[in-house]
């Protein structure tokens, strides 16, 4: 009894703090929404056969035994004996396709389970300058052969700004193209990368507008938006979206949708599952989320709501209506000031003094009350 009395007593001294209260600003409706594109694939502007083999160079350590012919499709089969480091085998050939278009890999290939394979690209700059068009974390590096066709779709411009940080320059070109097959420590054994299919399209952005249906094989969609500026400034803080449209797909399509200011992600969502007829979905986008980045990109120096095709494609997509909530920063919390001697020193009066007696007050009490029982 005595304890929690002590406990009482002392908890209704505090230090004095301001908590400044947060205002919650919000933009919605269509005016938001300055311009709206269906990202879908263009043209093909290259394509290999895969019937010539003399287009295409190997390189492979002295002990790999390989074997490569090219009859419609690029059959690569590799033997490697074991080895105290690990072992590669690369499969390149040179090509001339140029970034301005935004052009996408199309790939078909196929690879023996338990090895690791990837694909990379590499070019010169407008200044002839070399750049590399992969980087480490791509998906498109060591992956795992599942020993079925898979089919992969590469964004040049992509791969290159996550490998170098920037969009590339005017008039850079993508000059290579790279597969290559990896054996760990000690790996040993007959593999095999089999590429059927290789492609270039340029990407195509088509405008709409956004409120009304836009229909056709969608790939993803861009919304910028107009922000005020004060929305814009350091001391406002994005908190969340929600953005409502109807959409329909292809059998399995799934989507992303993201929130971007100029390159960098601020907002995602969880992921989406399209059906093949129209429908309605209320997607909400959260800093909380925020991984990955679009597999494309478009208008880099805006403030926009990317919808990201993961998977198949989106046959139609309407938007209806969109909520962006910022919150003001909340002020600096307040801490006790020594700048205050007064108010220094009445914290220290209080906890020194007025708690210690409070409490020799209160023990006091309850010791004489207890001496009072006992005679009684």
């Amino acid at each position: 009894m005595v304890l929690l009395a002590v406990l009482s007593m002392a908890s209704v001294v505090l230090l004095r703090g301001t908590e400044t209260p947060r205002t919650v600003y919000n933009v919605s409706g269509m005016q938001t929404v300055n311009s709206a594109y269906a990202v879908e694939t263009g043209d093909t502007i290259w394509r290999d056969d895969l019937s010539n083999m003399s287009q295409w160079h190997l390189a492979y350590q002295k002990n790999t035994v390989v074997q490569a012919e090219a009859n419609g499709v690029l059959a690569t089969n590799v033997t490697f004996s074991p080895q105290t480091e690990p072992q590669s085998v690369n499969l390149y050939r040179a090509v001339n396709i140029s970034l301005d278009s935004n052009p996408v890999f199309s790939i078909t290939v196929k690879v023996s389970p338990a090895i690791h394979y990837g694909v990379r690209l590499s070019g010169i700059d407008e200044n002839n300058q070399t750049f590399n068009a992969w980087s480490e974390s791509s998906n498109f590096q060591h992956r795992s052969g599942l020993g079925v066709h898979e089919n992969l779709t590469l964004n040049a411009v992509t791969e290159s700004f996550f490998a170098n940080g920037i969009i590339p320059l005017v008039g850079s070109r993508i000059t290579t193209i790279r597969f290559y097959l990896e054996a760990t420590t000690g790996q040993s054994g007959q593999f095999s990368l089999d590429l059927s299919h290789l492609s270039v399209a340029k990407t195509d952005l088509t405008p709409f507008n956004a409120n009304q249906q836009v229909s056709g094989t969608i790939q993803g969609i861009v919304l910028t938006l107009s922000i005020p500026e004060s929305l814009r400034s350091s001391n406002q803080q994005f908190f969340d979206t929600f953005i409502g449209f109807y959409v329909s797909g292809n059998s399995h399509a799934t989507y992303v949708l993201y929130y971007l200011r100029n390159l960098s992600v601020i907002a995602r969502s969880y992921g989406y599952a399209a059906s093949t007829t129209i429908g309605y979905n209320l997607a909400f986008l959260s800093p909380s989320l925020a991984v990955g980045f679009p597999t494309f990109i478009a208008f880099p120096n805006s403030t926009s709501i990317v919808l990201d095709v993961k998977s198949a494609s989106l046959t139609a997509f309407r938007l209806d209506d969109v909520s962006i909530r910022f919150l003001q920063q909340s002020a600096t919390p307040s801490t006790l000031s020594l700048s205050d001697p007064t108010l220094l020193l009445t914290y220290y009066f209080g906890f020194l003094f007025v708690v210690p007696t409070a409490i020799v007050i209160l023990l006091s009490r309850v010791v004489r009350r207890e001496a009072t029982e006992s005679r009684a």
